[in-house]
């Protein structure tokens, strides 16, 4: 359980970095902070994806299980604002000519190893009593994550700089 708490503290400390940092303002943003930004989100996406492995021997108590949802709500907020602050920083993308790079970089990332996966083992293993709060906040990052995606629908320009490897 150590583990997965621990890839889920790394996560909040890398999505609250990510949101401060864009929080300060995007129009002070250049396309090279963005591909910061972007690598960022790449590396919590791992995190996210080293933790769901590390779930599967896990069997954690209703207390553990109680904690770890709480933890996951926290980390479906950090991953709502960083949603909002991408759909706001759209006009900034598009001077940049980037918007294209957003917009192929949430296509590839999409239904990819949400914090909520990990969640969903320990909630059910420990207290399946929450699942259907987790489902709520399953629905709520779902929402906001198509609602960003429709916001960069089309969008076009920086696309060149998206490495094609899918990992």
């Amino acid at each position: 359980m150590d583990s997965i708490t621990k890839a889920a503290s790394d996560v909040e400390r890398k999505l609250t970095k990510i949101n401060s940092t864009m929080s300060k303002g995007v129009s002070k943003m250049t396309i090279n902070d963005m591909v910061k930004q972007a690598r960022k989100g790449n590396a919590v996406k791992h995190t996210i994806k080293k933790g769901i492995r590390s779930c599967d021997n896990v069997n954690p108590t209703e207390a553990e299980a109680r904690e770890f949802f709480v933890q996951m709500t926290r980390l479906v907020d950090l991953e709502v604002q960083q949603m909002d602050l991408t759909i706001q920083s759209k006009p900034k993308f598009d001077k940049l000519h980037c918007s294209g790079f957003v917009r192929r970089h949430l296509e590839k990332s999409e239904g990819k190893g949400s914090c909520l996966d990990m969640a969903k083992v320990i909630v059910d293993r420990g207290a399946p009593y929450l699942m259907p709060e987790l489902e709520a906040l399953q629905w709520r990052e779902y929402n906001k994550f198509h609602e960003m995606l429709a916001a960069y629908d089309g969008a076009v320009g920086g696309e060149e700089a998206v490495d094609d490897k899918i990992e």
